[in-house]
């Protein structure tokens, strides 16, 4: 599967695509957890955004990023910088989260 610019085409597997997909819905679910921090809301919107947007976007990244990196290992695509970008991307929220609280 690939992705066609201008001038550069970036090819990488499923497996690469599918973490990227859950990194970034993983980062809009953690950008609207902030928003949602700063107003009232109800304790149900709260936990769904957390626990639903974010967290389990994270965790689904992490585990196909990790699928990305073994998979991608051999391949000459964007495969594997997939994969590490949803583990990293998990790893420093984690960790951004735990210093903060």
């Amino acid at each position: 599967m690939s992705v066609r610019s201008d001038e550069r085409k970036i090819t990488a597997s499923r497996w690469g695509w599918i973490a990227i997909g859950f990194t970034v819905a993983s980062v809009i679910g953690y950008l609207f957890q902030l928003t949602l921090d700063h107003v009232d809301e109800p304790a149900a919107l709260g936990e769904f955004v957390f626990y639903g947007l974010f967290a389990a976007n994270g965790i689904l990244g992490l585990l196909s990023g990790v699928v990305a990196i073994a998979t991608g290992w051999g391949r000459d695509d964007s495969t594997v910088r997939f994969g590490v970008i949803a583990i990293a991307w998990l790893i420093a929220v984690q960790t951004l989260q735990s210093m903060w609280d």
